[in-house]
């Protein structure tokens, strides 16, 4: 199950989200504006093992973030655990 707590530091509709003992940031874009200031500054701040990214552009790993397809956000958690037993 997973939790999830909006950030009200440096964040803008973004999200925390806590699953399998993790905690991890989520960066929530509607466009193809790719760009990740707030989810970057988190990351560098907080040192999390990965940083992801829900949008319109397709599954994409960077060495830092995870971008995940909107139309597969419902699969967050599985796709979480799954990366878990590899990178996160």
């Amino acid at each position: 199950m997973c939790e999830f707590a909006q950030k009200t530091i440096d964040l803008c509709d973004d999200f925390v989200v806590q699953t399998n003992g993790m905690v991890l940031p989520l960066e929530v874009k509607a466009a193809e504006n790719l760009q990740a200031k707030s989810l970057k500054s988190y990351y560098s701040r907080y040192s999390p093992s990965k940083a992801f990214r829900t949008s319109l552009s397709g599954y994409r790993e960077e060495e830092w973030l995870i971008n995940i397809p909107l139309y597969v956000i419902h699969l967050f958690t599985r796709i979480v655990c799954a990366i878990g037993e590899s990178q996160v």
